[in-house]
């Protein structure tokens, strides 16, 4: 169900803010398009759901995460990517030569290859990682979050003219208003039903978070 309303997310915001921004000048519609795709889960809602739904909570936020993963590495790259057929160097490539080449380069990045690795280890009976590569990935983990967020303080430009402030203002319209509409939506359902008031606090919380670093 988490793993659903993932998809939900990834196909309304991206289809809305698509037709929002598709006439935006040069390649700023394809950049705001690729994102409102995805949302941050590891420095939101990961923290603030362990701390308060424990395990539980978090074990359904990893699965809303799946697709998560996979819509913000693929589908927001490749909106990003086709921006690139406007640029001098890719003025000739076709819209489907820009996919494939997106797609193709995108398959193989680590946090893609990280969530592979996990599916073949909850598929191969007793499979588990060797303890001293789980720690050492576990340090990794503890500095993987505070430099993603150094990179962006420090890449951080917030001066913007009054157009772009315009379209950062739809652009949060499109990702806020499209996940308390999901998450409405699972409430008129009575999800509740097979979550609990716990799940739909989970789901709300994942739905509503922020742009992903990546983006």
């Amino acid at each position: 169900m988490f793993f659903a309303y993932s998809v939900s997310q990834c196909l309304v915001g991206t289809t809305v803010g698509f037709l929002l921004f598709r006439n935006r000048e040069r390649n700023k519609g394809e950049h705001l398009a690729g994102a409102t795709v995805g949302v941050n889960l590891g420095t939101f809602a990961y923290p603030l759901v362990f701390a308060v739904f424990g395990e539980v909570g978090l074990r359904r936020a990893v699965v809303f995460d799946f697709f998560d993963q996979v819509s913000i590495l693929i589908a927001s790259y490749v909106l990003f990517a086709l921006s690139t057929r406007r640029d001098g160097d890719g003025g000739e490539k076709t819209t489907k030569e820009v996919i494939l080449k997106a797609i193709k380069t995108q398959m193989f990045t680590p946090c893609l290859l990280a969530l592979y690795l996990s599916i073949a280890l909850k598929a191969i009976p007793n499979a588990s990682i060797p303890y001293a590569l789980d720690q050492f990935l576990g340090s990794l983990a503890v500095a993987a979050k505070p430099l993603a967020l150094l990179s962006l303080g420090i890449l951080f430009e917030p001066k913007m003219s009054k157009s772009e402030v315009s379209d950062v203002v739809t652009l949060l319209l499109i990702r806020y208003g499209s996940g308390l509409l999901i998450a409405a939506t699972a409430i008129a359902l009575n999800m509740y039903q097979f979550i609990g008031a716990s799940g739909l606090a989970v789901l709300t919380l994942a739905l509503t978070a922020p742009v992903p670093l990546i983006s």
